[in-house]
């Protein structure tokens, strides 16, 4: 199975999140080109992230396109390709930036879920991967709807908050 997706290449991305949508390659890291991760850091006024490139487990791929109402190691989420692919589009240009603990990261983008729900993705900075071979990447630790996120933006320590979009 292909380890790489270069997001702007639609067509060719769609096709293969479909297939780790399909399949669980459960030991597989998959690299996401084109992201541009690096633009983020124009929000925050400082380097957070040093690659544009992110990575994710194949295993998380594969749970968060499954079905809502099971989980593995994550929660089903159900997202679908396309969600998944516009939502890294669009990660560059985030509503919300948050820090998710330590040494990792939670963009609300504007790519909304089928329920009309931004999506969140969890990025851990600098982490390396289980079998070692690449180290420092930005990994990808989950991705899902977030429901109410001005309730839960509100509830969060706003030392916390790093960057929020006066837009919606």
């Amino acid at each position: 199975m292909k380890n790489y997706i270069n997001i702007k290449k639609r067509r060719e991305a769609l096709d293969t999140l479909n297939k780790f949508k399909e399949k669980n390659y459960n030991m597989q890291i998959v690299r996401l080109d084109n992201v541009e991760l690096r633009k983020i850091n124009n929000y925050l006024m400082h380097t957070v992230f040093k690659h544009n490139d992110l990575y994710v487990d194949a295993n998380t791929l594969f749970e968060i396109m499954q079905p809502v109402g099971k989980q593995g190691k994550h929660n089903y989420h159900g997202l679908s390709p396309e969600t998944v692919i516009g939502s890294l589009k669009k990660i560059a240009y985030p509503y919300c930036i948050f820090e998710d603990g330590i040494q990792k990261y939670a963009v609300i983008t504007s790519e909304m879920s089928k329920n009309n729900q931004p999506i969140m993705i969890v990025i851990a900075i600098e982490t390396d991967t289980r079998t070692n071979i690449v180290k420092e990447i930005n990994k990808i630790v989950t991705m899902f709807p977030k429901n109410d996120v001005d309730s839960f933006l509100k509830n969060m320590p706003q030392e916390k908050i790093l960057y929020k979009s006066v837009f919606k």
